[in-house]
């Protein structure tokens, strides 16, 4: 979502990102 240049699976910052929001 943040980054649309990878279109890979979840990036770590990703995953922390989400883990603050929740």
């Amino acid at each position: 979502m943040a980054d649309g240049s990878s279109n890979k699976a979840i990036s770590l910052d990703d995953i922390k990102n989400e883990a603050v929001d929740l």
